[in-house]
């Protein structure tokens, strides 16, 4: 897929995800995973906030080509048309929700609990 992206949402998540080089299309699949892994949590913030509904990208945006698995792929195209946004829309929002969670440490936390399952 290729989506064009605002340099603010790449550089929420960018930074945060590799330190030694910026890497735009990993930070959006990484945040399209994590999005989804949380579907059916119930988690607040998950959805598209309404009041972001169908926003217009506005500054210089960077064009960036994400491979995602099919599946994948289809279920967050599915999720889209569930919650009425845009899949841009919602990537924007899922690298929002992924950077949140970083800064939170929700997802080094996350990791820890899988690693201890193991």
């Amino acid at each position: 897929m290729r989506l064009a992206l605002g340099r603010l949402w790449l550089e929420a998540v960018v930074p945060a995800t590799d330190a030694g080089h910026a890497d735009p299309a990993a930070a959006v699949r990484q945040a399209v995973y994590y999005y989804l892994s949380d579907a059916g949590s119930g988690r607040a913030g998950w959805t598209h906030p309404r009041f972001g509904r169908g926003a217009e990208q506005t500054g210089p945006t960077i064009e960036v080509a994400v491979t995602v698995d099919e599946g994948s792929w289809q279920a967050f195209v599915g999720e889209a048309a569930n919650q009425g946004v845009s899949v841009d829309e919602l990537v924007r929002h899922a690298l929002l929700y992924f950077a949140a969670d970083l800064d939170a440490g929700r997802v080094a936390a996350r990791i820890l609990d899988d690693q201890a399952e193991r």
